[in-house]
């Protein structure tokens, strides 16, 4: 009995490898990592400042307790490292745990964090339009516009989450890269085919206990909107709304999906016979994939006056018409801004400040920058330094500050502060980190 007792005490116990020092010394450098990577980058987007671990919290009991994953991931990887000494399945347990919580961030911000989905989307498109304002109106620059995904839009499940994915940072892959390596150098010597199913089954478990709630809310909304497709083609626009309602109670997010709100108001549109004031947003809505086609702008104050009548229309109550009054409210303001940027690209620049101050422009959106370069070229300079000078500070991306520093020092220029303006372009200068051509013309006087 006692032979028989030592054996299964050492399946369990983890004796000195004959290479213990090497492995020992990548092991708590691979701890370090996973460690460091907590402030790095998780999740990215195009102009906002990156989320870090700590700014993740993972929900662990149903009262809503939340831990900041700087917190968690830590702790699992370093107890499945001290674990080893002890129990080399318990060590394991712990390192898949940590794994599994790094790797369930993309599924997890797709399907239950749709403010920060939501930010990606709508950075997405004004990243991109900023972009092409500033070819249009500016000098072109020299410094390369850095590479990132752009994702304006979604509609179905796998779209949603390869938004997940696509907001994922460094900090993320090092946090995934040290614990696959750690539970790899832990489970070393394993030789045994059910030792080694037994880490593939523990990892399996993990990964559907975190994600499972995810899964199953993408893929309920998912059997939802396909139906109502279904019926939306046959002509069923109650039932079709129905379904598309059920699809976005499972699934939130969808309440910012141009393809699905397009959808939601056809089947509105149907259903109430063409007299609901909303489903002429399907028809409106496609106005902004066109508005780069000359004279497009032309048609914009029809489509606000039918915008203007479904705001005022009474509320049902029912979320997805909800979704669809905000979309329309949005969709007007958005309309007033194109109206400008092609005013503005005509150097037509008091018509396009009318148009700009119509819309909602939030403080903090980059939207902005199109009424303070208005305000620039017709000669008013303070409205524009004060935009400017916010934007700078709240834009993360080291390009498009580059581009809002070199505007501030444009106002500066116009207002007659020089000093401040040879400051803003020197600093444009060093966040492009090669020679920009705009601020570079501005100090040499050429």
């Amino acid at each position: 009995m006692a032979p028989r007792l030592r054996r299964l005490l050492a399946d369990s116990v983890v004796r000195a490898p004959r290479r213990l020092p090497g492995s020992a010394v990548l092991a708590l450098f691979l701890l370090v990592l996973a460690v460091a990577s907590t402030p790095g980058e998780w999740l990215v987007f195009p102009l906002r400042a990156s989320l870090r671990a700590r700014d993740l919290h993972w929900v662990w009991n149903e009262g809503g307790r939340e831990l900041s994953l700087a917190k968690l991931f830590p702790a699992l990887a370093a107890a499945g490292l001290v674990l080893t000494v002890v129990s080399r399945p318990a060590a394991i347990v712990s390192l898949c745990a940590a794994l599994v919580l790094v790797l369930s961030v993309p599924v997890e911000t797709a399907a239950f964090r749709v403010g920060l989905l939501e930010a990606y989307v709508r950075e997405s498109s004004e990243r991109a339009a900023f972009t092409a304002y500033s070819s249009a109106q500016f000098v072109a620059n020299v410094s390369p516009e850095p590479a990132f995904t752009s994702i304006g839009s979604f509609e179905d499940a796998g779209e949603q989450l390869a938004i997940g994915f696509a907001m994922l940072g460094w900090g993320w892959y090092i946090a995934a890269a040290a614990a696959l390596s750690l539970l790899l150098i832990v489970a070393r010597g394993w030789t045994f085919q059910r030792r080694t199913l037994a880490v593939a089954a523990t990892l399996g478990l993990f990964a559907l206990a975190a994600t499972a709630p995810a899964a199953r809310v993408l893929i309920e909304s998912e059997l939802a909107q396909n139906e109502g497709d279904r019926l939306l083609v046959r002509g069923e626009g109650s039932a079709a709304m129905s379904s598309y309602e059920r699809a976005l109670t499972k699934n939130p997010a969808l309440a910012v999906s141009t393809p699905f709100l397009k959808k939601s108001a056809m089947a509105l549109r149907i259903a109430s016979g063409g007299r609901h004031a909303l489903g002429s947003l399907s028809q409106d809505l496609d106005l902004l994939s066109r508005r780069s086609e000359e004279g497009i702008e032309d048609v914009y104050p029809l489509a606000r006056q039918r915008l203007l009548e479904a705001t005022f229309m009474t509320a049902s109550g029912r979320p997805l018409e909800a979704s669809l009054r905000r979309a329309a409210i949005d969709l007007q303001s958005e309309l007033w801004r194109s109206e400008g940027i092609a005013r503005a690209n005509q150097h037509r620049y008091v018509e396009a400040l009318g148009a700009h101050l119509k819309a909602r422009t939030p403080e903090d959106s980059i939207a902005a920058f199109y009424l303070a370069h208005t305000y620039l070229a017709l000669g008013i300079p303070q409205p524009a330094v004060e935009v400017f000078s916010r934007l700078e500070q709240q834009v993360a991306n080291r390009s498009i500050r580059a581009d809002l520093r070199c505007s501030l020092g444009d106002a500066y220029t116009v207002q007659g502060d020089l000093t401040k303006a040879r400051d803003a372009y020197r600093g444009c200068r060093e966040l492009d980190k090669i020679e920009n051509y705009r601020a570079f013309k501005a100090l040499t006087g050429s």
